[in-house]
């Protein structure tokens, strides 16, 4: 979540950008990308009005790092599934860690490998 702090005359207009180009329905003071997607890292600002004028905020870089995989022993080794993004919590069979089911911080659950389905790939 990306969040802007202003101070000045009410009432307060906000206008989230990514690269410069406009993000649709980003007008709060807040910018909440949940699930966080893939094409999420970027350049973003934010164009605060007031009824005195406009104001730019300095760009932030995002950074995405995915969890891709943990572990100490080659057998034990996670590899996550890319729907596994904005995970709380992961659970794998100990001997057979690409089959597995992750809590996502949207609530929803995500399972892969061979105990949960039959056609391959995670599953939400």
């Amino acid at each position: 979540m990306l969040n802007v702090a202003v101070q000045g005359s009410l009432p307060f207009s906000f206008q989230w950008r990514k690269e410069d180009l406009d993000l649709p329905n980003a007008t709060n003071s807040s910018l909440q990308l949940t699930p966080v997607p893939a094409d999420a890292a970027g350049t973003y600002s934010v164009e605060v009005r007031n009824p005195f004028g406009v104001v730019t905020s300095a760009p932030i870089q995002v950074h995405l790092l995915p969890v891709a995989r943990w572990g100490s022993a080659p057998l034990q080794l996670v590899e996550l599934p890319l729907a596994m993004t904005n995970a709380v919590a992961v659970s794998v069979r100990d001997w057979d860690s690409r089959t597995g089911l992750g809590l996502l911080g949207d609530g929803r659950v995500v399972t892969w490998g061979a105990a949960f389905c039959c056609a391959g790939g995670p599953r939400t």
